[in-house]
């Protein structure tokens, strides 16, 4: 009776169904790696824009900074609107 029960084959799984499976997770895992990239670059950007005000804030004060001395240099007044604090 056992040699019987292992004899027997299991059912015959619809090949439709196995790659309706194996769509579904291509598509899970392009999504998934769709978002993980998204929210990755996002963070990125943000960070380089912080990175790049931070840079455009040092060259105006470089600048106002430049300007001061080029003034006090030739003893002209200085065109800059503001002040460097030292």
């Amino acid at each position: 009776m056992e040699d019987n029960e292992l004899q027997k084959t299991p059912p015959k799984t619809p090949m439709a169904r196995v790659w309706m499976v194996v769509a579904g997770t291509v598509v899970a895992t392009a999504l998934c790696a769709f978002l993980w990239h998204t929210t990755g670059m996002s963070d990125f950007r943000t960070k380089n824009e912080r990175e790049s005000q931070a840079v455009r804030d040092d060259i105006a004060k470089l600048t106002l900074y430049r300007d001061e001395l080029k003034a006090k240099a030739t003893g002209t007044p200085s065109m800059a609107t503001g002040t460097i604090s030292h």
